[in-house]
């Protein structure tokens, strides 16, 4: 019998290193209903949603994943940390306090503001360019003003040795995926490794954004140039009533530590 995709994922287990329960999963999005439109996911779109606080995808919280799984997925080695579609995230800060630098991109010069103003930032912001792009920094964190798409390796302030997808993967439509795919890899050297944290539900039952993305279409991404290190997935349906008020029946949260070839 063919395996089931997310059987795929989990026989590609090796070195395991997820412990515990499925921590807080109050994700992405569930305040504020969408409808894919032609212009979705244009850049015009996030700028709108940040200029008039659309922002239901920015979570408060620090997610509960990254905190009890982080120590495994880099071994407490220190090195940059490149947080794709970044926002306004708390997890940038968090991530900061274990000493890590940290490369956040982001869009919405909005976002960007609103970070360094936020809670948690000690120092008055400084800006600089690299490239054609801003980069606003304090203590040991730099947001770049960016389409990520367009980033080229030259253009980080410094080599990154961890990746963190909170939920940018999920983010953009179908047929933007691979574009990001490529850009991820791109900007990533052998041996580094990424957590990422991805939906999957149904999709005739919900416009994304969040969209939903299956084991398969990840494997199909990422399993040129990645190896599956471990992978956990919950269902949190019962969990998330916004999802449930947009007529979600199934609703599977994918929590995976990747490896680059």
């Amino acid at each position: 019998m063919p395996l089931h995709p997310t059987c795929i994922l989990k026989n590609c287990l090796r070195n395991p290193i997820l412990p515990g329960g499925s921590g807080n999963t109050q994700l992405l999005l569930a305040k504020v209903p969408f409808t894919l439109g032609e212009d979705t996911m244009q850049p015009t779109f996030w700028h709108e949603r940040w200029e008039t606080n659309q922002v239901g995808f920015h979570q408060p919280d620090i997610n509960q994943h990254l905190k009890r799984l982080w120590r495994g997925v880099t071994n407490d080695a220190s090195g940059t940390v490149l947080v794709p579609l970044c926002g306004k995230s708390r997890d940038l800060h968090w991530l900061g306090t274990l000493g890590h630098a940290v490369i956040g991109v982001e869009l919405s010069p909005v976002a960007i503001q609103q970070f360094f103003k936020g809670e948690g930032v000690t120092k008055t912001p400084t800006h600089y360019q690299r490239g054609p792009f801003e980069v606003t920094n304090a203590d040991n964190i730099h947001l770049m003003c960016a389409d990520f798409m367009q980033l080229k390796p030259e253009q980080l302030p410094d080599a990154p040795r961890f990746i963190y997808d909170r939920a940018s993967l999920i983010a953009l439509p179908e047929p933007m995926r691979r574009d990001y795919v490529n850009t991820i890899n791109r900007l990533s050297m052998p041996g580094m490794r990424m957590l990422l944290l991805s939906l999957e539900y149904p999709a005739a039952e919900m416009s994304g954004p969040p969209f939903s993305v299956s084991p398969n279409e990840l494997l199909s991404l990422y399993s040129d140039s990645w190896s599956v290190v471990d992978h956990e997935e919950h269902d949190i349906l019962s969990e998330s009533p916004k999802f449930q008020d947009r007529g979600l029946s199934r609703l599977i949260e994918h929590v995976i530590v990747m490896e680059r070839n």
